[in-house]
């Protein structure tokens, strides 16, 4: 569990680094769409302390948890990746700025080389196991 949720949190902040280096160099319609699903993904995580919560104590994913961790693994990941990736030549301005370019890439990166894992080698349906953790 700590293992999926704290990426996610550090990811966010990286993101949240990358929205500032774009607005810095002027960039600002990449950084408002960074912004605009980082600001998504924050509301939907805000929302969901409580089953972080439950979660926490129990160490097994609540069916709300599951659905938020594929979806950022799904979509909020490759969007935040391609972003990101495009902004390189834009945000990489000082070598703090590269470090942290670099590993909000590589959490990008595993999240999204975690579901092409499940869906190929564990042949897991993500889209089936959406829906039955939708029906709970």
């Amino acid at each position: 569990l700590v293992m999926e949720v704290f990426p996610l949190m550090v990811d966010m902040l990286l993101d949240l680094n990358t929205v500032y280096s774009l607005l810095v160099s002027e960039n600002h319609i990449f950084a408002g769409i960074l912004f605009g699903t980082w600001l998504w993904s924050f509301c939907v995580e805000v929302t969901l302390i409580p089953e972080i919560r439950t979660s926490w104590k129990s160490w097994v994913k609540t069916a709300a948890l599951t659905r938020m961790l594929m979806h950022e693994s799904c979509v909020e990941a490759p969007i935040s990746l391609a972003l990101t990736t495009y902004a390189v030549p834009f945000t990489f301005t000082t070598p703090t700025q590269m470090f942290l370019g670099f590993a909000s890439r590589v959490l990008s990166v595993t999240a999204i080389v975690g579901q092409i894992y499940k869906r190929t080698d564990l042949n897991f349906d993500v889209a089936q196991e959406y829906l039955a953790v939708a029906q709970e």
